[in-house]
């Protein structure tokens, strides 16, 4: 009895992940089919850089991953609304909002690694003195790694 009660609460739990993964594609599919309406009232210069981030109330939320075409998109909201509005799934369009969202985050961490801090011999050495007299090992660890990860100023 103990075996059947475990059996039916797992598919309780299977039944639970597969509504959520149901609910997750159909989000998904509304998204793309947004993004697809979008797409097709902007100039060719857009696509691959404007995406829908949500609609909700009215309100579509775009991301953008320049903060200039943020600004000309918010030029033309208007004109956007208002071409959108044909669209059944954009009948109640009340606004447009333009986040700016960083996509190619790799590049300013390779340029980080590639310049690191450049120091003098003099704050180096000081650097590890006051380390050494340091009781709080976190800090100490954290001024012994900045002094040795830095390059000597010639």
């Amino acid at each position: 009895m103990l075996y059947i009660a475990h059996t039916n609460k797992r598919k309780k739990d299977d039944s639970t992940a597969n509504s959520i993964y149901q609910r997750l594609l159909q989000h998904t599919q509304i998204l793309a089919q947004l993004n697809y309406y979008i797409v097709s009232e902007l100039p060719d210069y857009y696509h691959n850089k404007v995406y829908v981030m949500r609609y909700q109330k009215g309100i579509l939320k775009l991301a953008v991953n320049e903060a200039i075409l943020a600004a000309k998109l918010r030029y033309h909201v208007p004109e956007y609304i208002q071409r959108l509005r044909h669209y059944s799934d954009f009948k109640d369009l009340t606004d447009i909002q333009i986040k700016v969202v960083v996509m190619e985050a790799k590049t300013e961490t390779t340029v980080a690694a590639s310049n690191p801090p450049v120091m003098s011999e003099k704050t180096r050495e000081h650097l590890q003195a006051v380390a050494k007299s340091i009781t709080d090992e976190k800090l100490q660890k954290s001024l012994l790694n900045l002094a040795t990860r830095t390059i000597p100023n010639k």
